[in-house]
């Protein structure tokens, strides 16, 4: 760790990528109807306005370099106090505003991080000891404590797998964090010519990502098996000197890669084909009938219904008697901040990522490490909100995507920081 205050969005990281800490000492709400879902677990709630309290002031006392990456990032930061000021016409107004809360409790877990002398090996620190407690026991949980780490289906009583998490969905969200995680440090490694380089470390990642294979195998979600591979094939390919020589036209890639998408969105054939490579049916399993019913709902399109409001609304409840699930969400990222929080909101969250892709590129450009990292999850984040809502949720891979929109990828940042303290000593 590179400092004390480290340990804080560690263990925010931790509760995010896992369940509810009430829930792990049997201190969690019995839901019987409604209210108690609106009013939650005090347990909870408590744990968060400590760790809301610490983030406040770990951020004051660093205020000069947290209200730099605010200033440097303006689009986001009109997104997220939008999504706040939302609260105010939700149904649930002040449901809507304690999950705000939460979620504003991450972001000053993202400044802290950022605002570390080393982003880099801040991030590393933390996301590393993340992976060495949440891979290893949620194998654990699944095999020897089928309590915590399996779960039924309701409909079809099959038995699922959700280690540390709820379900398995989540549970393949975390491995492919950290298994894309693995990868890159792996790579990481290998590319340190010194002799010296600890073979044991080594081995010991490679355990850990036979591990996570596992799970996403276990898991059998379709979602996180093909951002794992696509992950994995991308920080490979960053490796040649084709990539290194492509990297100024990145942008113009990624157009192509979009139009192809498109392009075999609009075959049939070749769209069902792909589909059912992955076990889907061309409806995504219900997926497309979900968006076209929730375009369908009257609410103001430039506002939404209110910050994480719509799912508890009467017209979410009439959705679950149209189809064979009950939606909790809207199963595409970017549905989901329309229907919430309206197309304004949207519009400033495609703007604050369309920069976020400019700085990966500079970054790229000048060989930041960190900016390595991010670049397969920035791509695979975008690529699985199109199946499910990860954007602006309570998730682990929220919180990845806010480090890369936050992060300023200047590779003199550490050096100048130094310089001026050189300066001053002369």
């Amino acid at each position: 760790m590179t400092s004390m205050a480290l340990w804080i969005p560690f263990l925010a990281i931790l509760m995010l990528g896992s369940r509810a800490v009430s829930s792990w000492f049997g201190a969690g709400v019995h839901i019987e109807n409604l209210d108690d879902y609106l009013d939650g677990s005090p347990f909870d709630r408590n744990i968060g306005l400590a760790m809301l309290a610490v983030g406040m002031a770990i951020f004051f006392a660093r205020g000069s370099k947290c209200w730099g990456i605010i200033k440097e990032n303006k689009l986001f930061f009109l997104f997220f106090t939008l999504c706040g000021i939302s609260c105010f016409w939700s149904e649930y107004a002040f449901t809507a505003f304690k999950r705000y809360t939460k979620d504003f409790s991450n972001l000053l877990m993202v400044l802290i991080i950022l605002s570390e002398v080393n982003a880099k090996q801040a991030i590393r620190a933390v996301l590393a000891r993340y992976v060495y407690i949440a891979i290893p026991l949620s194998l654990v949980l699944m095999y020897y404590f089928p309590e915590f780490g399996r779960y039924y289906n309701r409909w079809t009583g099959s038995a699922g797998y959700s280690g540390i998490t709820t379900e398995k969905n989540a549970l393949g969200q975390i491995a492919f964090v950290c298994g894309i995680f693995i990868v890159w440090d792996i790579l990481e490694i290998l590319s340190n010519k010194d002799s010296s380089r600890d073979n044991l470390d080594l081995f010991i990642r490679f355990l850990l990502l036979g591990m996570v294979i596992w799970i996403l195998y276990m898991a059998h979600s379709s979602t996180a098996i093909l951002c794992m591979t696509l992950g994995s094939v991308i920080l490979l390919i960053m490796k040649t000197s084709f990539f290194e020589n492509q990297v100024k036209n990145l942008g113009t890639w990624l157009m192509v890669l979009l139009l192809t998408a498109i392009v075999i969105s609009s075959i049939p054939d070749l769209f069902a084909s792909l589909v059912e490579l992955l076990g889907r049916d061309t409806t995504l399993t219900g997926r497309t009938d979900l968006w076209m019913e929730l375009l369908a709902q009257p609410f103001n399109p430039l506002l939404g219904y209110g910050y994480q409001s719509f799912w508890q609304t009467p017209e979410a409840a009439r959705l679950g008697e149209k189809f064979y699930f009950i939606p909790n969400q809207a199963h595409n990222g970017y549905l989901e901040v329309y229907i919430q929080t309206g197309l304004i909101s949207l519009l400033l969250l495609t703007g604050a990522i369309v920069v976020a892709g400019k700085k990966l590129k500079d970054g790229l450009l000048k060989n930041n490490g960190l900016s390595r990292f991010f670049f397969p999850f920035y791509i695979l984040i975008l690529i699985s909100n199109w199946t499910e809502a990860t954007i602006n949720k309570m998730s682990l891979v929220w919180f990845i995507l806010m480090l890369i929109l936050l992060y300023i990828p200047i590779d003199t940042q550490v050096d100048s920081e130094q310089s001026a303290e050189n300066s001053t000593s002369k």
